[in-house]
């Protein structure tokens, strides 16, 4: 059964096809929990399912938790770009940083904040281990 959803971090409308039964999507709609209508699907797929996310984008978004140094490193590279892009008017550039980071719809300032909030969580990591050594 084809499922189409939109994202609540990005706003993407995304379609799945999903094995999946018009009965089990009527016991889910009527309220069951989305594990006990759908105990075959994935956690991707129920993800889906409850969010509009997709596994690419969760991934994009958050990684797949083996990478946060290198998502809190990528931060503070992004912040500065960020900022660039901004200056320049460059929209596109800006809301794909913006995506990466599940920022999407926030105020440029908001964003900025954000991104620096993130940097600063990878230059404290980064402390503690230098103190650690």
């Amino acid at each position: 059964m084809k499922i189409t959803r939109t994202s609540i971090i990005t706003g993407k409308v995304s379609t799945m096809d999903l094995p999946i039964t018009a009965e089990q999507m009527a016991k889910y709609d009527s309220g069951a929990l989305v594990q006990d209508a759908f105990p075959h699907l994935t956690a991707d797929q129920r993800e889906f399912i409850l969010t509009g996310i997709t596994a690419d984008e969760w991934d994009r978004c958050f990684g797949d938790g083996n990478d946060d140094d290198a998502y809190l490193k990528d931060a503070q590279a992004d912040l500065s770009r960020y900022a660039a892009h901004l200056a320049k008017g460059e929209t596109d550039a800006c809301i794909a940083i913006e995506q990466k980071y599940g920022l999407f719809g926030l105020s440029p300032q908001m964003v900025s904040e954000e991104l620096a909030d993130i940097a600063a969580e990878f230059a404290e990591l980064n402390q503690g281990e230098a103190s650690v050594s």
